[in-house]
C-alpha cells in the first residue's frame, strides 16, 4: 500500500543513511532488517541491544526535507521534525549538566521544538551516555525514509539517543500504544 504524500509528510522518521550501532559494527538505517539488533537506551538509562520488532515506516525512495542538529562535539542527527527525541532543555540544564542527575529532568519532545543551547543524549565510546549541546539546526533534503521499532521504544541513531517513535508528542503513550507488538 503507497502512503498519501499528506500521511508521509506527518511521519518521523530517519533517512536512509543514518547510522544505527549493531553487535556487528555501524550500519545505514537502509541496510536495517527486522530482528537485526540495534543498540537502544533502556529505562534505567543503560545501553544494551535489542531486535528491530518491524518498521514504522520504511520507505528507499521517498525523498523529504530532515532537520539537521548539529552538537557541540560535531554529531549530527538528520531526523523529520515530527519524531522524538530525547533532551535536556537549556533552562533546565545545570551550569556542567551530566547524564546521570539530568536523566530524570530530560524530556522526550518533537525534534521540530528543540532549540539552540539544549541537550542531546549522545553515547560515549560506545558504553555510556553523556549530554552534548546543539549548536545548529538546519534543514537539508536526503533520500529514504525509516523508523525502526524496538521493544524498548528508543533507538541510538549517529549516536544520538532517540524515541522510535513520532507525531504524538508523548514517548510514554506511544510506548503503551506499541505494547501489543512487543509481547
Amino acid at each position: 500500500m503507497k502512503e498519501s504524500k499528506s500521511r508521509t509528510k506527518l511521519t518521523g522518521c530517519f533517512p536512509g543513511e543514518a547510522i544505527v550501532d549493531t553487535p556487528e559494527g555501524p550500519l545505514p538505517l537502509a541496510l536495517l532488517k527486522i530482528g537485526d539488533k540495534v543498540k537502544v537506551l533502556r529505562s534505567d538509562g543503560m545501553l544494551t541491544f535489542s531486535p528491530v520488532l518491524m518498521f514504522l515506516h520504511e520507505d528507499p525512495t521517498h525523498q523529504r526535507n530532515f532537520l539537521s542538529i548539529s552538537t557541540s562535539s560535531g554529531m549530527v542527527l538528520n531526523l523529520t521534525p515530527s519524531h522524538l527525541l530525547f533532551t535536556l532543555r537549556s533552562y533546565r540544564a545545570p551550569s556542567n549538566p551530566v547524564f546521570r542527575e539530568s536523566f530524570s529532568v530530560g524530556e522526550v519532545v518533537l525534534a521540530g521544538s528543540v532549540n539552540l543551547g539544549d541537550y542531546l543524549f549522545v553515547t560515549q565510546n560506545d558504553s555510556s551516555v553523556r549530554l552534548d549541546k546543539i549548536v545548529d539546526i538546519n534543514s537539508i533534503f536526503r533520500k529514504g525514509v525509516y523508523a525502526p521499532l524496538t521493544a524498548e521504544g528508543t533507538v541510538i541513531v549517529n549516536n544520538v539517543v532517540a524515541s522510535c517513535y513520532a507525531v504524538i508528542d508523548s514517548q510514554y503513550l506511544a510506548h503503551w500504544a506499541f505494547m501489543p507488538i512487543k509481547k
